[in-house]
């Protein structure tokens, strides 16, 4: 290039820059397009077009514009953060992995805490835990008290399963960064917390709070604190009480001294809404505790600007389905929600699936049996920021969303809170009601519900007269299987229940200690996750208090695969159902296997599931009437084997529960009248 037309581009390019530092992005833009006319190979006149493009809203136009920059100069590190950025946005995470560990590969390390952060977070989100690790540990060299760091080092730390790991990563990280140290002690509560450690998460949550000027948020997380497995029923009542005045006094503290809604206190509520989602094993009525905890809810969300809903005119359109999903659990919303979705009339239905991960696309892919074949069902990767994913939703003009699981999924929960759609619901998927105004209905079934189980819901409550779900069949090994496979040879009879532990309320213990005293050949088997190890120590130790003299013959099982998942069942002579808090997809599996089931319905939904079941297939042989009806069940099923030989539940199972057509009718039905306004959302 002549020297001339090189001195001319530089100037131009100083006076470019000087109008983007101003805000006159249009006349910048000129500026560096007459730059690359001049020097086609000009890298940095591409860049600054790709910075403008983004401040402009092109994420396309700004992708093309850094691509080019980094084809003229490859050493030239700040294109490739911008498209990793890019790719971020739009979930797109192995190349934005990509982009930024080419970013990294360039720049002084001395300036690159944020990328280590949003490289260590991509590979979080590729669930490549073990690499992610150390970058985020080296993110925290540059940014010692960045708290978004430590949240997401502390879910990762979780995830592995190794609490005493993941307390020792955090207490050198005191040492080396003491500045971080009420920060740190905050989120060793945290992971103490989630592992059942409730006297030792308070230790370090009181540490965190001696520091002057710390979170309002951060005494909430401390208050709403209560040990996971609880000792007795008098500490459940007792902690029920704490609950609800914490969720009072918090309130009406905010009125004196509101918080800033942001992204840090969205992470923080995602902390807190645990607390609330973990009463449904507790046995009591979680609707006042859930409909306090939604009022909260806005002083913690980022404001989203969302024109007032006006819901289209439905002539000539097809009813417009979405179904929300969490990335964990694909599959299985699928199975309870997408199934029935996907049988419904074509000419009168499309569907949309949303998902905040790449991963939604598995429920597509034809070699998975969950899989979507509807000719108008289409997915849609939403964006990881809730606000923008209200927007993207809310675009779709949908006439019903189906949240999948919001109490769960503090995502789900968040979007709960607006008005995406003319009306919106859940299922079974979700432990009871929301508690969230917005949410309009609660899909359940006359099977499963008591009379007058509307008082549990905010929601109204919609009871089908079979269940709400179309469960796809799916194939069941049958390959020969023995107890002596999962390390119980010379068990002679063996109930099993390989339910989460913390299903197991303090009332359940007296149950299965008689169950096998009166069968002194008996053992129980249980499951316990690689999460889930110190909670299985607690629960131990409250059986050597509570049934100590069975505790020889209680057996904890590690997570297995589902193959051998069933494989256990296939050997158990009986399956215990918790009280209170039931089976749901372990209880399709063992029916279909014609492994009888002793359950004993408790008030709600949680607790009913397998009494429902047995109903809809018109047997309830094993269906307890109260706690001494349970354990003679229990011990008449597993120590008769004519009896249990005698058991077709395993072929009614497989013909009645799964795919089950009746609820297709049934909610289409439901459906019409919504788009007809013959059934009004109760929020609109």
């Amino acid at each position: 290039m002549p020297k001339n037309t090189s001195l001319m581009a530089r100037r131009h390019l100083r006076e470019a820059d000087a109008l983007k530092h101003l805000g006159q992005f249009d006349a910048a833009e000129r500026l560096y397009r007459r730059i690359l006319r001049l020097d086609p190979q000009s890298f940095e006149a591409a860049y600054q077009l790709g910075l403008v493009a983004e401040k402009k809203g092109f994420p396309d136009r700004a992708a093309h514009f850094h691509r080019r920059a980094i084809v003229h100069n490859r050493r030239y590190a700040p294109p490739y953060l911008r498209l990793g950025q890019i790719y971020e946005l739009n979930n797109d995470f192995y190349k934005a992995l990509m982009a930024y560990g080419e970013y990294l590969l360039r720049i002084p390390k001395s300036v690159s805490g944020d990328a280590y952060l949003r490289f260590a977070r991509m590979l979080t989100l590729l669930e490549q835990d073990e690499m992610a690790l150390p970058f985020y540990l080296q993110s925290l060299e540059f940014m010692p008290a960045d708290a978004t760091t430590y949240f997401l080092l502390a879910e990762t730390l979780q995830n592995r399963g190794d609490l005493d790991g993941a307390l020792e990563c955090f207490m050198a990280l005191g040492k080396i960064n003491p500045i971080a140290l009420p920060l740190i002690s905050f989120f060793m509560g945290y992971l103490l917390e989630k592992n059942g450690e409730y006297t030792a998460a308070l230790k370090c949550y009181d540490q965190a709070l001696e520091h002057p000027g710390q979170l309002q948020i951060w005494k909430l997380k401390r208050d709403l604190a209560y040990p996971l497995i609880m000792q007795s029923r008098e500490e459940i009542e007792a902690f029920e009480k704490k609950l609800k005045k914490v969720l009072f006094d918090f309130r009406f503290a905010l009125l004196k001294n509101p918080l800033s809604p942001n992204n840090q206190n969205h992470y923080y509520f995602s902390m807190l809404q645990l607390n609330i989602v973990h009463i449904a094993y507790h046995h009591y009525n979680p609707l006042p505790l859930r409909r306090e905890f939604a009022e909260l809810l806005p002083q913690f969300l980022p404001p989203v600007n969302l024109p007032a809903w006006q819901p289209r005119s439905h002539a000539g359109h097809l009813i417009h389905l979405g179904l929300i999903c969490a990335p964990k659990s694909l599959n299985m919303a699928f199975a309870y929600a997408g199934a029935l979705f996907n049988e419904l009339d074509p000419s009168r239905y499309r569907i949309t699936v949303f998902c905040h991960s790449p991963k939604v696309s598995q429920i597509f892919n034809p070699q998975n049996r969950y899989c979507f074949n509807h000719p108008n069902a289409s997915y849609r990767v939403i964006s990881r920021d809730y606000a923008e994913a209200a927007k993207q939703i809310r675009a779709e003009e949908l006439d019903l969303l189906m949240f999948t699981e919001p109490s769960w999924d503090s995502f789900q929960y968040s979007l709960s809170s607006l008005r995406l759609a003319r009306a919106q619901g859940t299922s079974w998927m979700n432990p009871g009601t929301t508690g969230m105004p917005e949410m309009d209905y609660f899909f359940s079934s006359e099977l499963m519900e008591r009379p007058g189980a509307e008082s549990d819901y905010s929601e109204t409550l919609v009871k089908f007269k079979t269940l709400p779900s179309h469960l796809p069949l799916y194939p069941f090994p049958e390959d020969p299987v023995s107890r002596s496979d999962y390390g119980l040879e010379g068990v002679k009879r063996l109930y099993s229940c390989p339910q989460t532990l913390l299903k197991f309320h303090p009332d359940f213990d007296p149950i299965v200690a008689e169950i096998l005293r009166r069968d002194p050949e008996g053992h129980l088997a249980l499951l316990a996750t690689k999460q889930q190890g110190q909670l299985c120590d607690i629960l131990l130790k409250r059986f050597q208090t509570t049934i100590p003299d069975v505790m020889d013959r209680i057996w904890v099982l590690p997570e297995m695969p589902v193959p051998d998942f069933l494989g256990l069942l296939r050997v158990s002579d009986v399956v215990l159902d918790p009280l209170y808090y039931g089976g749901g997809t372990t209880t399709y599996q063992a029916m279909a296997y014609g492994i009888p089931i002793i359950t004993l319905p408790t008030e709600r939904m949680v607790g009913r599931i397998t009494s429902a079941l047995y109903k809809k297939m018109g047997l309830t042989d094993t269906v307890a009437t109260d706690p001494e009806n349970y354990i003679q069940l229990a011990n008449r099923y597993a120590m008769n084997p004519e009896l249990r030989a005698g058991i077709v539940e395993g072929t009614l199972a497989q013909s009645i529960l799964f795919e089950d057509r009746a609820i297709i009718a049934e909610f289409s039905e439901f459906m019409e009248d919504v788009v007809a306004g013959r059934r009004t959302p109760r929020s609109n």
